[in-house]
């Protein structure tokens, strides 16, 4: 069973896919003309398929919010599962990430360690949780690093950490307009300015990606947002999985870690 969408989201999913009401009349008035009809006739036709495919769509969407739903509760109702940390869907839609939390509120689901992530460009849907220690100490010992290397070089601007840093990226249309638009939460991010709501440097810490995932959702950060992020560092490191919270294991297979810029 799909989750049964609420009249409102179904409007809005509607409007979204350029679809008229369901409860609109598209049945043809045959009105009292020679080609009357005859063109009655091919717009019932033209109609009938467009409708069928409307709701094609619609149920295909309620199905992937289903979906994004029992995952959202999974991983809120059982926060160490750590096989669950992550869940990705395929939701292609221009209102994905307000469709997505509709359905989320409509449920009832409130988290403030559950995130989603979306790449329009994939279709891509993420949901996760907070992140794990692994994360937040390397967060932490990056953010140190950073500042050290800022105050032995006075060239270098002061820096400003941007916790929490929300970077909002854009599908680029076929016609050259503005596409759908998604959200990714990188690790950690700083920028220059203390008035500045964007980081212009964003850290990604992997464990459980391929080090290509990696290296291609940095180039998202920089791309999708119209390089309003001006670079982004991935970190790949080693996961023991029996132990994944043990830095004396990653220490001992640091040849098997990546670093990018």
């Amino acid at each position: 069973m799909g989750l049964s969408l609420t009249p409102d989201l179904l409007r809005h999913a509607n409007l979204a896919l350029g679809c008229p009401s369901m409860s609109s009349d598209f049945s043809g008035t045959n009105r009292n003309t020679n080609d009357g009809p005859a063109r009655t006739h091919k717009h019932n036709h033209h109609s009938s398929k467009s409708k069928a495919q409307s709701f094609g769509n619609l149920h295909k969407l309620q199905l992937n919010l289903g979906q994004i739903i029992r995952a959202a509760e999974h991983m809120v109702n059982n926060p160490f599962c750590w096989t669950h940390k992550q869940c990705i869907f395929s939701l292609h839609h221009p209102q994905a990430l307000d469709l997505a939390h509709n359905a989320l509120f409509s449920a009832g689901i409130e988290s403030d360690t559950l995130y989603i992530e979306y790449s329009p460009d994939r279709g891509e849907m993420v949901l996760k949780t907070s992140e794990s220690p692994i994360h937040s100490d390397f967060g932490v010992r990056f953010d140190r690093l950073l500042r050290d290397a800022v105050k032995s070089n006075n060239n270098v601007p002061y820096i400003v950490n941007k916790p929490g840093t929300v970077i909002t990226v854009s599908e680029e249309a076929p016609s050259g307009g503005a596409g759908a638009i998604g959200q990714l939460r990188p690790d950690g991010g700083w920028s220059i300015h203390n008035d500045d709501a964007h980081g212009r440097l964003v850290l990604e810490v992997a464990y459980s990606q391929p080090q290509k995932d990696v290296a291609r959702k940095c180039e998202e950060y920089i791309y999708g947002s119209r390089g309003l992020m001006r670079a982004a560092i991935a970190v790949k490191i080693f996961y023991p999985r029996s132990t994944p919270d043990k830095y004396t294991d990653i220490l001992n297979h640091l040849d098997e870690c990546f670093i990018g810029l």
